[in-house]
């Protein structure tokens, strides 16, 4: 049997070129890494393999160079090196939901925050959001974590971890939710690092104490809606990316079992995979924000349970530099593994042209 593969990304940053060159680099668990462009995705080789599927993200420079990613086994630059200074994550038991940020106004430094867990117990207070300080100047340009300790902002929250741009065009957010909260916390990260006190928004479904609640969770590329997915269905929220407040919109109220969630590039569309019996995928019109006519505009655009070998769905919809919506396909028992895209997410319907299958990314492929 062949080990979980699962698509890894960097969220986009911002909305120019440079913000779309940082979120190049792509990885898969088996020895697989992609560089996805404006003209689409080219498969390319080294550096080592991630391990694990937990914990990953990666970040590219302006120009689309790759700088460092992450695992479960820390921080490696862009030779598969382990860079310095990732003692600094002795004693945290699960590196889960991860993303890396330039850090504003320091063209050398990055942030990788990272939702951890002290130990495996579902004790509240060992669940925080934190963050390092990467330096990818030191060690003569192999790059460094230069905090002295991981940095906690947040404790009794989530596995969220979800950032986007903020509205004065230098700074970002990064947000979590509270553990048996409505409560959303929002940092806002500038020049300094990220401040100590959220913005705290009291608003949508109070979530379980389990800190696996949220399984997915999205900004839409221009930062005005979140696609928040938990309890077997998905939550919309609008953003204010000016003061970092959210507001609930939208309850999928005929969802089984949703797994993951994407916006189109211009946010005019949702998508989501739905492990119901025929584990679909579904487009949503969010022209309108209204209950009865987001629902209405429900379309099955592809059904995941017809193709042949696909025992189960463990993949994220996301978005690439190329507006395509990207996702993955393993087959557990035989020797197969797939990079598939919904090729037109801005079209309606089954116009948006689901691409299974599109590239072999299996690792004997190429």
């Amino acid at each position: 049997m062949r080990t979980l593969c699962t698509l890894v990304i960097l969220m986009a940053i911002g909305t120019s070129a440079a913000g779309q060159e940082r979120n190049r680099h792509w990885f898969w668990q088996l020895d697989v890494r992609l560089s996805i462009g404006p003209d689409g995705p080219a498969l390319i080789t080294g550096p080592p393999v991630l391990e694990g599927w937990d914990g990953q993200a990666c970040m590219s420079d302006v120009n689309g160079a790759l700088q460092f990613y992450s695992g479960r086994d820390g921080v490696r630059n862009a030779s598969g090196a382990h860079i310095q200074g990732n003692t600094v994550f002795d004693g945290i038991e699960q590196f889960r939901n991860v993303s890396a940020l330039p850090w504003p106004e320091n063209p050398t430094h990055y942030l990788l925050l990272a939702a951890v867990s002290e130990d495996q117990s579902f004790d509240e207070a060992t669940k925080w959001l934190g963050y390092v300080d990467i330096d990818m100047s030191e060690d003569t340009g192999h790059g460094g974590i230069v905090s002295p300790q991981f940095q906690i902002l947040d404790d009794s929250v989530c596995f969220m971890n979800v950032t986007t741009p903020h509205g004065n065009g230098s700074d970002y957010w990064v947000l979590t939710h509270k553990l048996g909260s409505a409560d959303f916390h929002c940092f806002q990260i500038g020049a300094l690092g990220p401040v100590s006190v959220p913005v705290v928004s009291s608003t949508g479904p109070v979530l379980s104490d389990n800190p696996y609640v949220v399984q997915d969770a999205r900004f839409s590329y221009d930062g005005g809606m979140l696609a928040m997915v938990n309890n077997g269905t998905f939550e919309l929220f609008t953003f204010n990316d000016q003061d970092g407040t959210l507001d609930w919109v939208f309850t999928e109220p005929e969802a089984e079992h949703m797994v993951t969630a994407e916006f189109s590039h211009s946010g005019r569309y949702l998508y989501a995979i739905d492990r119901d019996s025929l584990r679909h995928i579904y487009q949503y019109d969010l022209v309108d924000l209204n209950q009865a006519a987001i629902m209405a505009s429900k379309t099955s655009v592809f059904e995941l349970e017809y193709i042949q070998n696909v025992q189960d769905i463990n993949t994220y919809l996301r978005l690439a530099p190329d507006r395509r919506i990207y996702f993955d396909h393993l087959d557990f028992d035989g020797d197969s593994s797939f990079l598939c895209a919904i090729d037109r997410p801005d079209t309606a319907g089954l116009a948006c042209d689901v691409q299974y299958q599109m590239m072999d990314v299996a690792p004997g492929s190429f």
